[in-house]
């Protein structure tokens, strides 16, 4: 192993201090798209998935889905991005890590299927659980197909 020793001489109060530079801030975000529809138990809802696009974790998320012909909302909150096929948990994704793809889906949908409808979803994802800590929201409108 290799030591070395400096020994300072002299006035040093001419010398600029030196101020580290600040840590850098996490920032999260992400990417969503339409997905598809489904249905569980004859209720249908639909699919979207979101990649972390950004530099932290995500725990939570809010999502709240609007039918436009006929202004049916559905919403919900989860701390989890899990893939669900039907009724059917098929892969548990949380947390959503940074790079990775993940999947929220709306509340069901009870005056009528939105397939064909124009409909816009609000996405809410937290780095905290129970949406908490650093937020970020994005809109995005589809058709459901």
């Amino acid at each position: 192993m290799l030591q070395t020793s400096l020994t300072i001489s002299g006035d040093l109060t001419p010398l600029p201090a030196f101020t580290p530079p600040p840590s850098p801030t996490l920032a999260p975000d992400f990417t969503v798209t339409y997905k598809n529809i489904d249905s569980c138990k004859g209720n249908a809802f639909v699919r979207f998935t979101v990649v972390n696009t950004g530099s932290a974790g995500f725990r939570s998320a809010y999502i709240k889905v609007t039918n436009l012909k006929n202004n049916e909302v559905t919403q919900q909150a989860v701390n989890a991005f899990d893939l669900t096929v039907g009724c059917v948990v098929a892969q548990n994704i949380a947390p959503l890590g940074i790079g990775q793809t993940g999947y929220l889906q709306s509340d069901v949908f009870q005056k009528s299927s939105p397939k064909g409808q124009k409909m816009q979803a609000v996405f809410q994802l937290c780095t905290e659980q129970n949406l908490k800590g650093s937020c970020v929201t994005q809109t995005l409108q589809f058709v459901a197909k």
